[in-house]
């Protein structure tokens, strides 16, 4: 699967797309986010602790408690060393392999979920010299080919976008001729 992969990464949709994933995954609550992830691991952590203990106790006492302790900070150093820095540290080497953008992606006042009749929506765009492109219907502001979609609209640095109804907003930021994820 890594060879599709790397060879499909060639072919400008199919490196969008994954992009788009990269970002949904990794940022704004991902799957792959230290809030998301970091229960996850901490279940597990809880599930194989009295596994580890018995494992230890058939060594004998005076191991059992240093494997115990070896143990424990290990989980420690797991969640205090490895969660907060992973995301950062997974987007640079997809970025050092050419698997994700350079351009950063928009940033938004709230991501996702209700929100009241009336919400004012913000969109930060930090790359200079570039455009923030949106759309409030679905659709996604780069078409096939690298273009920017006709329904899509450039975004004011400052202007709330009020949301009334239900709405499903797609952004994107173009520097040049590049872009970034969704």
């Amino acid at each position: 699967p890594e060879w599709i992969h790397e060879d499909l990464m060639a072919h400008p949709e199919y490196r969008t797309v994954f992009w788009d994933e990269a970002q949904r995954l990794l940022f704004n609550g991902g799957a792959f986010t230290p809030e998301r992830a970091q229960p996850i691991w901490d279940a597990l952590a809880a599930q194989v602790d009295q596994a580890v203990i018995g494992e230890s106790i058939r060594w004998g006492n005076d191991l059992a408690r240093a494997r115990q302790s070896v143990w424990s900070a290990k989980i420690a150093q797991v969640r205090t060393n490895f969660f907060p820095t992973r995301t950062a540290t997974v987007i640079a080497q997809l970025r050092q392999r050419n698997q994700y953008p350079a351009t950063a992606a928009p940033t938004f006042n709230s991501y996702g979920g209700i929100v009241p009749a009336g919400f004012l929506l913000f969109m930060t765009n930090s790359v200079p010299g570039s455009t923030l492109y949106y759309a409030l219907d679905g659709a996604v502001p780069r078409v096939r080919g690298n273009g920017v979609n006709p329904v899509a609209l450039a975004y004011s640095p400052g202007t709330p976008i009020t949301i009334n109804a239900q709405t499903t907003l797609k952004a994107r930021i173009r520097s040049g001729t590049s872009w970034s994820a969704m």
